[in-house]
C-alpha cells in the first residue's frame, strides 16, 4: 500500500487516471493528450466513431439499393392482408393493402399469423397453438402440417377450414381465407409405405472400396417418397453407408436426404437381406421429376439384385428407372445396389 502511496503522490490527481489496458490490467497514466496511450486510445475511439458512420451509411445504402428489388411478401397488418412494398428509414414498411398503399410501422405487421390446429389421427387427437409464416401457399401449407403430424407412416391427409376442404395448389393463405386465430382441423391416417421393387431375384458377393452406388427414378404419378431399401452383407458384418437423395439424375446441389447410416441384417424382413431406410418424414415427388439415390460405401461386400427391370408399377403408380453416370460399382437397372423405393400416393 505504501509503494502505491508513493506512486500517487508522484502525480498530481487532477492531471491522472488509472485506465484498463488490453493486457487487462490497471495502470495509472498522466491524463495529457501528449500521453502516447492515452491519444492512442482518443485516436482509436476516433476510428471506431468513423467506422462505426460508415458501416451505417454502407447499411443504409444497400438498404435503399435493395428495398426495390426485394420480393414482394404476403404479410399481416392492422388493417388486414397486405404485400409488401418497399422498406424505408425508422423501421417503416410501406405495404400494399387492397388498392391502397400505405407506410406501416414494422412493429405493427407481422410475417407469420397464430392459429389453432387440431391434428385428428387415427386413434388421437391433439390441439396445437401455433404460427403459420404468411408466405406459404396451399402446398407448402400442407407440407408444413405435415410436419406437425410428425408420423413417417402418413398416408394421406386432409385440412379443413370453416367447415370446407382446403385443396393443394398455389392459393395464397389469404385466398384460402386464413387470419390470426383461426382454426384448421388436420385429418390424418397412416398405413404401411408401399413397395417398388427393382429386381425379382439376388445373389452374394458384391464388393465395395470407396464405392458410390446410385439409381435414378421417375414416377409417373405424384408420390411421397419415405425411404429406400439397401442390401445387407452378405457374410454377416454391419456396413457403414452414407445414403443421399438428390433431385435430378446427378449428385450436383444439395441433397435433400444425406444420412450416415449402420446397415445391419434384419431377419424379419426380406430373410435379413434388405435394410429399410425410412427417411422419418415424407418427400414429394412430382410426376415425372427425376430422382437420384446415391449409396457411398468404404469396405465389405453386400448381397445384390439380378435380372432387374427398368420399368416396375407398384399401386397403380409405374416408376422408370435409368443409370446414372456418378455409378462406379456396377449399380444399373440390371443389378446392383438399391433394391426397393417406400411411398405413398398423393
Amino acid at each position: 500500500m505504501g509503494t502505491l502511496n508513493r506512486e500517487l503522490n508522484m502525480y498530481d490527481p487532477a492531471q491522472t487516471t488509472w485506465k484498463l489496458t488490453p493486457e487487462n490490467k490497471w495502470v495509472l497514466f498522466r491524463n495529457e493528450v501528449s500521453n502516447p496511450l492515452l491519444s492512442a486510445l482518443a485516436k482509436d475511439k476516433e476510428n471506431k466513431n468513423k467506422d462505426t458512420k460508415d458501416f451505417v451509411y454502407y447499411s443504409k445504402k444497400i438498404s435503399e439499393e435493395n428495398s426495390s428489388t426485394r420480393q414482394k411478401t404476403p404479410i399481416f397488418t392492422p388493417l388486414g392482408w397486405g404485400e409488401t412494398q418497399e422498406y424505408k428509414e425508422g423501421g417503416i414498411i410501406s405495404v400494399k393493402v387492397g388498392e391502397e398503399t400505405v407506410d406501416i410501422a414494422r412493429s405493427e405487421v407481422s410475417f407469420v399469423i397464430s392459429v389453432q390446429i387440431t391434428i385428428i389421427g387415427d386413434d388421437n387427437v391433439r390441439e396445437i397453438k401455433t404460427s403459420i409464416p404468411t408466405c406459404l401457399n396451399s402446398e407448402s401449407l400442407f407440407s408444413f402440417l405435415e410436419g406437425l403430424v410428425n408420423d413417417d407412416k402418413l398416408s394421406a391427409i386432409r385440412v379443413v377450414l370453416k367447415g370446407k376442404e382446403v385443396a393443394r395448389g398455389t392459393e395464397s393463405l389469404q385466398a384460402i381465407g386464413i387470419e390470426p386465430d383461426s382454426h384448421l382441423h388436420v385429418l390424418y391416417s397412416t398405413a404401411k409405405p408401399r413397395v417398388a421393387k427393382r429386381f425379382p431375384d439376388s445373389s452374394t458377393g458384391w464388393g465395395y472400396s470407396s464405392s458410390v452406388d446410385a439409381i435414378s427414378f421417375k414416377p409417373d404419378k405424384d408420390i411421397r417418397l419415405v425411404g429406400f431399401g439397401i442390401y445387407t452383407s452378405d457374410q454377416g458384418e454391419c456396413l457403414s453407408v452414407i445414403a443421399e437423395l438428390y433431385k435430378g439424375n446427378s449428385d450436383e446441389g444439395t441433397p435433400l436426404i444425406r444420412r450416415a447410416l449402420t446397415v445391419y441384417r434384419d431377419d424379419s424382413y426380406k430373410d435379413g437381406k434388405v435394410y429399410r431406410f425410412l427417411f422419418g418424414r415424407q418427400i414429394i415427388c412430382r410426376k415425372n421429376e427425376q430422382m437420384t439415390v446415391v449409396l457411398r460405401t468404404e469396405n465389405g461386400r453386400s448381397y445384390h439384385g439380378i435380372n432387374g427391370n427398368s420399368g416396375v408399377n407398384e399401386d397403380d403408380v409405374t416408376f422408370a428407372f435409368s443409370g446414372v453416370e456418378i455409378t462406379d460399382n456396377g449399380t444399373s437397372t440390371n443389378n446392383g445396389q438399391l433394391p426397393e423405393l417406400y411411398f405413398y400416393k398423393m
